[in-house]
């Protein structure tokens, strides 16, 4: 009898499809299940790659993609697309059996066809290609496809490898990718494989022509449904249980037996780099370290949001009593804290007031040339970052990015008035939050065991190094001991930091995601063109470019909207009716946020929804607990999502506020402030201004 399975890379698209769509489609694979498949007709299509592949009618405008094995009873929903698109996926993808690992692979063979002549006439002017070192024997046997080696053997340089890995099934990009950082094939089996332990066990003879068998073994690719009740089970999942469900190329990556050291994953924004890292905190978890497990981040918020999601995952009580969940601040505070207390001595956080009052007491004693606000940064950015802590050492550093060089004299002023403020809060045993941390970080190095056993980190582009430092003295170094997920094209603080340079080495254990599971291509279109061209610093080294390329999402929408009103009271009024309109479509209001680039803009937005009758709930006030439309700025944005997303004031001297002038940094983190705050929204972006618009906004639809 017909078996249905869904493929893995359906389940998130279809909690997007509007609720008619989403009844048939129940109804029409329904009928899979409950084994009345004479009723369904299959439609095999004309010039398709593979001709296992079918299309199903789901109603006048969209089709469902299946993949019919040629032999054996398993049947797999690839997706649900509009007519057209469905046609143009089912033709172009090819579906195979990796011959080394046993799992089903699929690929877009139409683009990796057009793609190829480029390659060889690349390959053909270029002095060396970048596989060359490697024969055919050692490709094959780590997994490449034969048809596959013609096309691997033309690939010339990285940035070539990247524009293809997006084509290629994840295991073989994988594969690539760790021989291009310099790992053995040796090395490149052993990352490779440990994600399929299971799978490689259990295909000790593998039938490359065995569809059914390959996806009976594959269930990180698909999951087989037993009847109806249970397909409208996994079908009927509330939107928010798709925030930590794991596509194949997420789950070989969180679940992977064992790394052999750090591990970095990246990924622009809605790829699902937080869910990977929840769910490597469970698999560690799961394997009862002596330790404890921590999954940290950059804010306590944050760290709440990760809390709700790993409930969401119910795991059980035992696994989630192994994972400390707190922020990274929070963890500083806690070894501070305990530090502080054995000697008997009573400490406070320094208020923004007391640290004011630091810095205008030293430019009293130094009259220093310099505003406090740069004495602030030299001292949180290049002091604490390279925990200084002499004269001479601040006189040797690099500043590298810090803009104007200082000559010696200069850096002895600086140094001076540094010193002072420094003292000025000792005296009152008051610490900033940085110096919290970089002093936890020394009292934890100098234990003489571990905290963890394993540290999971989320938001990894916004630590400052401090954070790291404590990070690293937490987890001693080992198989497993750092997993990390970030991306350098959302670093919105100054928090700039080499991995390598604090000797957290993640080459060829450094992973990309690149497609989008939260908002539509559309959306993730418009906010790639808020960083078109701008090279942003890499995670591992600092010293490379990270890029969007290859950076795709499989869903669709409405494109962005933008309104420009004449003044402020305007733009208002019409944001008020642009939420009662999603309100009006069904869209509830706790699923819309409004976001501004300052607490007093979001203060005024607040009040006029309040005028038009709109409950509203500030997030940075009452934690969005109360009902109503969330409001905040656009800061508090990172981390979260919502339905509908609404950013006001993105005008002329807002964003970037004028003060910041032209230092090329500062511009950087705004643009990448906003790509943030855009990203934000899974279904509706609208934005809209007073006066002159953004000069960080790419084209808009009008």
């Amino acid at each position: 009898m017909p078996r249905l399975m869904l493929a893995s890379e359906f389940l998130p698209a279809y909690a997007k499809l509007d609720p008619p769509v989403r009844a048939r489609v129940q109804s029409v694979f329904g009928k899979f299940a409950e084994h009345t498949f004479a009723g369904l007709h299959l439609e095999k299509l004309q010039n398709a790659r593979d001709e296992r592949v079918r299309t199903i009618r789901i109603d006048k405008f969209w089709r469902g993609i299946v993949l019919a094995p040629a032999s054996g009873d398993q049947y797999c929903l690839i997706n649900v697309l509009p007519h057209d698109e469905a046609i143009a996926y089912a033709r172009s993808r090819l579906f195979s059996v990796n011959h080394a690992l046993g799992v089903i692979e699929m690929r877009d063979a139409e683009k990796l066809e057009l793609i190829a002549p480029a390659l060889r006439i690349q390959a053909q002017a270029a002095p060396e290609r970048l596989f060359a070192a490697f024969p055919d024997k050692d490709l094959l046997r780590l997994g490449i496809e034969p048809d596959l080696l013609p096309l691997v053997r033309d690939i010339t340089s990285e940035a070539a490898l990247q524009a293809v890995e997006r084509l290629l099934p994840q295991a073989q990009a994988d594969v690539l990718t760790a021989l291009a950082s310099g790992l053995s094939v040796e090395e490149t089996w052993a990352e490779v494989s440990a994600g399929y332990a299971e799978q490689c066990a259990a295909a000790e003879s593998v039938d490359t022509e065995d569809l059914g068998a390959a996806l009976s073994r594959s269930p990180s690719f698909a999951v087989a449904v037993a009847g109806e009740a249970e397909l409208a089970a996994i079908l009927d999942q509330p939107f928010d249980s798709w925030r930590v469900f794991l596509h194949p190329s997420q789950r070989r990556l969180a679940y992977a037996a064992s790394y052999a050291g750090p591990a970095l994953v990246t990924g622009a924004a809605g790829t699902g780099k937080t869910v990977v890292a929840l769910h490597r905190a469970v698999h560690l978890a799961r394997h009862r370290p002596a330790l404890p497990v921590l999954l940290t981040t950059f804010t306590r918020a944050l760290s709440d949001n990760l809390r709700a999601s790993l409930d969401r995952l119910e795991t059980g009580q035992e696994v989630l009593a192994t994972v400390d969940v707190q922020g990274v601040d929070q963890l500083a505070h806690a070894v501070f804290s305990e530090q502080r207390a054995s000697l008997g001595e009573h400490w406070a956080v320094a208020t923004d007031a007391d640290q004011a009052a630091a810095w205008q007491h030293a430019l009293d004693l130094t009259q220093a040339p310099f505003a406090p606000e740069f004495l602030a940064d030299e001292w949180e950015h290049v002091v604490l970052a390279q925990d200084l802590t002499t004269a001479a050492q601040y006189l040797a550093c690099s500043r590298a990015g810090r803009g104007e060089a200082l000559g010696p004299r200069q850096r002895e002023q600086v140094w001076q008035a540094i010193d002072i403020a420094a003292a000025q809060l000792r005296a009152a045993n008051k610490w900033t939050f940085l110096q919290i941390a970089a002093e936890a970080a020394r009292v934890q190095a100098g234990k003489s065991a571990p905290r963890y056993q394993h540290a999971v980190i989320d938001e990894a582009q916004d630590l400052h190094p401090a954070h790291w430092r404590l990070l690293r003295a937490c987890v001693a170094p080992g198989a497993d001991d750092l997993f990390l997920v970030g991306d350098p094209h959302q670093r919105i603080y100054r928090n700039n930091a080499s991995l390598r340079a604090l000797g957290i080495e993640v080459r060829g254990r450094s992973r990309r995601l690149t497609l989008g599971y939260r908002s539509t291509s559309e959306i993730l279109d418009f906010a790639a063109g808020i960083l078109t061209c701008r090279q942003v610093a890499d995670l591992a080294d600092g010293q490379n470019s990270d890029s969007l390329s290859g950076y795709r999402s499989l869903l669709h929408g409405r494109k962005p909207f933008t309104r420009a009103a004449a003044h402020r009271a305007e733009e208002l009024d019409a944001l008020a009716a642009q939420i009662k309109t999603w309100l009006a479509d069904g869209v509830p209001a706790a699923s819309i946020a409004v976001a501004a680039r300052t607490r007093h803009l979001v203060d005024e937005a607040a009040e006029a929804l309040r005028v038009h009758g709109l409950e509203v709930s500030t997030i940075e006030k009452d934690a969005g607990r109360q009902p109503g439309v969330r409001l905040c700025t656009m800061h508090k944005l990172k981390g979260l999502e919502f339905q509908c997303v609404a950013l006001v004031a993105i005008e002329s001297g807002v964003v970037p506020p004028t003060r910041l002038g032209a230092d090329a940094a500062d511009l950087l983190r705004e643009r990448c402030l906003l790509f943030v705050a855009a990203t934000r929204a899974r279904d509706a972006l609208y934005i809209s201004y007073s006066g002159d618009q953004s000069s960080l906004l790419p084209t808009l639809v009008a």
